[in-house]
């Protein structure tokens, strides 16, 4: 409810980026960098991640710049259809990849394909990550049931 009543647009890394996208806010993801920035550097919107990204390292081999500058993002925004258009597409990103029901339909897809069979790992029966799979599937099912 804070930033919903206190935040316009939000520039995030990490989950804090993810809880963005979840409230409709038009989402901006920072990168980061153990030295000084130089140059012109552009931002990217939430729903433009790529492969769950929530903020990479500059300056790294992996590292893709951004698309847009900040004077672009904030000319952008201040069109009201623009900002709406743009929080709700942050909100759909969530939606398809970061939301519980969907995380949970992967955990659970990733197990069903998994070959690995109990007799394998029965000495494992008491340990934390199994009960979290257990709870996992649990839940998917309640979730299934409730559509």
């Amino acid at each position: 409810q804070f930033l919903t009543k206190t935040v316009c647009v939000l520039f995030a890394m990490g989950t804090s980026a993810v809880e963005g996208g979840r409230l409709g806010l038009p989402t901006i993801l920072l990168d980061f960098s153990y030295y000084p920035i130089g140059g012109d550097y552009k931002f990217k919107y939430l729903f433009e991640s790529e492969e769950y990204s929530m903020g990479n390292e500059i300056g790294t081999l992996e590292y893709k710049g951004g698309y847009h500058s900040l004077d672009s993002i904030i000319d952008e925004l201040r069109d009201e259809n623009k900002y709406e258009k743009v929080g709700t597409l942050c909100y759909q990103y969530y939606q398809e990849h970061h939301d519980i029901k969907f995380v949970f339909k992967r955990l659970i897809d990733a197990i069903d394909r998994c070959d690995l069979r109990y007799e394998a790992i029965k000495s494992l029966r008491h340990n934390p990550i199994m009960k979290m799979f257990k709870a996992a599937r649990k839940w998917m099912r309640y979730l299934k049931s409730t559509n």
